[in-house]
Parts: C-alpha cells; structure tokens; sequence
C-alpha cells in the first residue's frame, strides 16, 4: 500500500517530471529573449543563426564539383557597353555550357546604338543565355520589373535576395523564376526546382576570372556555366553566414553562382521536419536524465552526473554532424544542448519538492 502512495518517487517518474521542467525553464527563457527589450540585439544575433552554418563550415567544400563547372566573370573593370559586349563574343565563341549574365541594361542609359547593337548581337550569339531580372515592389503590392532593353524572348530570372542573411537558394521570388532556377533548369534536364535548398557557404572553390587585369585560358569555359557580374558592386552585396574566409557579405554574382550550385546538387541536404526534431529531442533528454537518477549518488562523490553533463553536451552538435553527412539530415539541438546543461538545476528542484 505505501509502495502505491509512493508511486510518483520512481526514479521513471521523477525523471518525466525533470524532463518537463527543463522544457519549462527553456520556455521560459525563450519568452524572455523575445519579449524583452534588453535581449533584443540577442533575439536579433539568435534569428540569423543556423546550425547548418556550422556543419557547412565544418565540411567545406563538399559542392566542389558542382562549383568546378563554374566560371565567375568579374566586369567591374570594363568601363562601357562594347567592352562587355566584346567579351561576350569572347565567351560564345568558346560554347559554354550556359552565359547567366547577372546585369541589367536599361533602354535609356547609352548613347552609343552601335554599342548597344554590338551587345545584343553578342548576347544572341550565346549558346543558352539567362538575363537578370529586379522585381521593384510597388505601393499596391504588385511588383514592377526593372530588365534589359533586348530581354524579350530570352529565359530570365529574378536576382531579388531577402534583405536578412541569405541562407536558401529559392526557385522562385513570389511568382517569378529565380536566377538561379532558370541557370539549373537551362543546364541540366534533370534538376527539379519544386523546394529551397540550402547554400554551402563553406568554401567550395569558384574559377574566377577578371578581365582587364588578368589574362585567362579561354578554352576553359567550354562546357561551363559562366556568370557574368560586376564583384565589386557593393549595393550588390548580401549578407551571408560566416564563411570559411570570415567574411560576412558577398557580391549577388557569387552567391546566384553557389545557389546555382545547390540547386544542382542531386543530394541536396534537408531540415529535420520541427515537429520530430522536438520530440526526439524531447525523448533523448528524457534518457539523459533518466539515466542521471539511476546512477548512485555518491559515485564520484556526486561528480558523475556533471561529467556526464559536459560529455553530452560536448558530443551531442559532432553526433548531428555524423547525421548531416550520413543522411544529409539538419538537426537544430538547441533544447537538447540547453536541457543538458538545465538538467541538474532541473533535477534539484523536482528532489526538492518530492523527498524520498
């Protein structure tokens, strides 16, 4: 009889209830960062990271191959509409595979129509050609579309990017194409845009070439997707997570080229759905604590249990990287990392309230 009135002191049932009040204080926690002015710049900081940044980072370069079919053209040297229609002449007439030329030419700007006949004949003798696109937001809502003057007729796509960190290569921007959808759809016939996937900004080795202050073997854009751009644009620059060089920002052109490349990547790495994320992790520390009452409490004079503490804490982002590389699967162990570290506080308070 006193074994069932006893019943909540089971070790099963204290560590349920541990569980639940580590997920409480996370809460808790989390309400504060968001709803209090004075963690705002944390709140800020919290939202612009993501843990695949680590795992990428980790792993750099692993779209290498889907980058070495790639040749970046940098044009902020060339100073007028026949230069970079002679380069274009250039470029075609060593067949690559695709020309995404990430510039737009408004109708009113030139002077020079022999120029600008000189650029849209160039631009025709391109094998497979992507032009640029700017989807400009107006006061209704709709959008109006800044293109070049010759677009008509030719496959374009959007090079409009979130204002926040860019962190996904998207198939589309409201409605429109993206860029660098239209780049993977024209260069393979086997891509299927249908989701977002996410960016390697780990690393991956990019061929570039500058004209006008590097000579450049041709030959070597055979077959590839060549993207022309200005690099040292700097309204063209966009946040990106921290990549293998530090550097937080880099040119449009470069990042349409790496989302370009992780459309084209055939395993293409995917988040753990949050829903299942939450309760693995929920299950795991739930073990974890478990695992905490039924060790002896004078086993190392009570140390055991904080080794264990830091051990998992320690393994549990290596344990999700050998997922990210073995399923190509994100896990986010935010709750599991902070539970860890919660759980003796946790477990104090629950043996605190029922004494054995």
């Amino acid at each position: 009889m006193q074994y069932r009135h006893n019943w909540y002191k089971r070790k099963w049932i204290k560590a349920l209830l541990t569980t639940i009040m580590v997920l409480l204080m996370v809460w808790i926690g989390k309400l504060v960062v968001v709803n209090t002015d004075t963690f705002n710049p944390l709140k800020v900081s919290l939202s612009q990271f993501h843990f695949s940044d680590i795992y990428f980072h980790w792993h750099r370069g692993h779209n290498a191959d889907a980058a070495a079919d790639m040749v970046l053209v940098d044009i902020q040297y060339l100073h007028d509409r026949e230069e970079i229609a002679t380069l274009l002449d250039s470029i075609a007439a060593h067949r690559p595979k695709v020309v995404a030329l990430d510039v737009i030419f408004p109708p009113a700007v030139s002077l020079d129509p022999a120029a600008d006949s000189h650029l849209t004949a160039a631009v025709s003798a391109c094998p497979k050609v992507v032009l640029a696109q700017n989807a400009v937001p107006l006061p209704d809502g709709s959008w109006r579309l800044e293109r070049s003057f010759f677009a008509d007729g030719y496959t374009e796509g959007a090079v409009n990017m979130p204002a926040s960190v860019v962190r996904y290569a998207e198939p589309l921007f409201d409605t429109l194409p993206t860029f660098a959808a239209q780049v993977a759809t024209l260069a393979t016939e086997h891509c299927t845009l249908n989701t977002a996937h996410l960016i390697d900004f780990g690393g991956a080795h990019q061929m570039t070439w500058t004209p006008g202050t590097e000579d450049f073997y041709l030959p070597a854009l055979e077959g590839k997707l060549v993207f022309v751009g200005d690099l040292g644009d700097l309204r063209d620059y966009h946040n990106i997570p921290i990549g293998t060089g530090g550097q937080s920002r880099m040119s449009g052109t470069e990042v349409h080229a790496l989302a370009t490349a992780a459309l084209l990547d055939n395993t293409a790495y995917r988040e753990a759905k949050s829903g299942w994320s939450l309760l693995g992790q929920c299950v795991m520390l739930y073990l974890f604590i478990l695992l905490l009452y039924i060790i002896p409490k004078d086993a190392l004079g009570g140390l055991t249990g904080k080794i264990l503490q830091v051990l998992f804490i320690l393994i549990a982002l290596p344990v999700c990287y050998i997922l990210f590389l073995s399923c190509h699967l994100i896990i986010s162990p935010t709750i599991l990392i902070i539970g860890f570290g919660l759980s003796g506080l946790a477990m104090s308070i629950v043996n605190a309230i029922i004494k054995d």
